[in-house]
């Protein structure tokens, strides 16, 4: 349940940095609401990584996804890194999300 909330976190804070870096939303206030949902996402996946952990299982693909958001604080959002890794942890959260259900 935890990893879905997860998921549905990281694809709205995805959602919302298309939106701004197509201009199609004001980007004044985006940095606030695009970090505050990064860390809810954060949040929530080491949440849904101990509960994984502590009913028995080894949540190895979960340990890595959190590795690979965490990895995000390298690009700065200014660069064109920022959109490629978020992209690349957009396909790699979904095939995680496919594969544990």
């Amino acid at each position: 349940m935890l990893i879905k909330i997860a998921y549905s976190l990281f694809l709205a804070n995805f959602t919302y940095g298309i939106l701004a870096k197509s201009h199609i939303i004001d980007a004044a206030r985006f940095r606030v609401m695009h970090h505050g949902l990064y860390f809810c996402v954060m949040i929530s996946i080491i949440a849904a990584t101990v509960v994984e952990f502590l009913s028995g299982k080894f949540p190895v693909l979960l340990i890595l996804m959190a590795g690979l958001l965490f990895g995000m604080t390298r690009f700065s959002g200014r660069t064109a890194r920022h959109w490629q890794y978020a992209l690349f942890c957009f396909l790699a959260y979904s095939a995680i999300l496919i594969y544990y259900f």
